[in-house]
């Protein structure tokens, strides 16, 4: 005869996470133009953009790893990354290029 051994309880496997609740959230970029401004924008390594918005137009732009952002006139444009405002990003005539990713700080 064999004796019988009780068995344990299984030892609960955690869950594995769902892939798109672990994801960042998305980058997100807004530009309000106070002045001509040539701009170049780059998101997840792709040209989205390329030109000269008109004074008071806003633009804005998703990426979901990476968002380059290249401007001609760094005093012509106001930046808002991810909700937080940043102003102007430089003087006027500056040329400047920004990159802004998940882990990038206001």
């Amino acid at each position: 005869m064999t004796p019988v051994v009780p068995s344990q309880p299984a030892t609960p496997i955690s869950q594995i996470p769902d892939k798109s609740a672990a994801q960042a959230k998305p980058i997100v970029v807004i530009a309000k133009y106070t002045d001509s401004c040539w701009t170049l924008v780059t998101a997840d390594g792709k040209e989205v953009y390329e030109g000269i918005p008109k004074i008071g137009e806003t633009l804005t732009w998703e990426a979901r790893g990476n968002l380059s952002l290249e401007l001609g006139n760094a005093s012509g444009v106001e930046i808002t990354y991810n909700g937080q405002s940043l102003g102007k990003m430089g003087e006027k005539g500056e040329v400047i290029k920004k990159n802004f990713t998940n882990t990038t700080k206001p």
